[in-house]
């Protein structure tokens, strides 16, 4: 269920007892391209909408903002109890799945074409572990790491290993050193949507 969270704004809830593995969520929305993506960031941006962009690989994102379901409003957690896995996208899945629950098909894609609907995959949201009800649902953005001191975001999740930001890491630890020699300033926005796709670190 989603209501308020004390880490941001709305949050995915447990409603029942969960246990590891379970499919807590499916994140759903809109098929887009990167191209399409940047436009609407604009956008958004101009009318101070929370965006709701998931990566699932360079070709295609996830809008959820405004047609999507509960799973966007999963937050992000240092230490998260729950892990975002790609799975391939079928047919059949899509056919039976409720309407509310699934407001968009491969035939819907923007910019569509075969190739892409053939390599569409689908985005689900997995317990790590036990979870109790009314336990907030989160995982770990996975941002990739700023290097412009000022495009950092504030974490609140309040773990005891919070890393400060979703797109900075912990001085001490030196995380972010490395990327000013791998990473140009100004990264347009599509490279600071969420990374549903990569796997979370020991997650096999």
């Amino acid at each position: 269920m989603a209501r308020g969270s004390r880490i941001h704004g709305m949050g995915l809830f447990a409603d029942q007892p969960l246990q590891k593995g379970d499919v807590v969520a499916e994140y759903v929305g809109e098929y887009v391209t990167p191209a399409v993506t940047d436009a609407r960031d604009k956008i958004y941006q101009k009318e101070r909408i929370q965006d709701y962009q998931f990566r699932i690989d360079s070709q295609i994102v996830i809008d959820a903002t405004k047609r999507g379901g509960h799973g966007r409003y999963a937050n992000h957690n240092c230490d998260p109890n729950c892990a975002t896995k790609i799975i391939p996208f079928n047919m059949a899945d899509a056919a039976a799945t409720d309407e509310d629950d699934y407001f968009d098909s491969p035939d819907n894609i923007t910019n569509n074409n075969s190739s892409k609907k053939r390599n569409l995959k689908r985005v689900v949201i997995v317990a790590q572990r036990d979870i109790e009800p009314m336990e907030e649902l989160t995982y770990d953005y996975q941002f990739p790491l700023e290097i412009d001191l000022e495009e950092r975001i504030p974490c609140n999740c309040n773990a005891k290993n919070c890393r400060g930001f979703m797109n900075w890491d912990l001085p001490e630890k030196g995380a972010n050193t490395s990327l000013f020699r791998t990473q140009k300033r100004g990264a347009n926005m599509r490279d600071r949507i969420r990374r549903l796709g990569r796997p979370l670190k020991g997650d096999k």
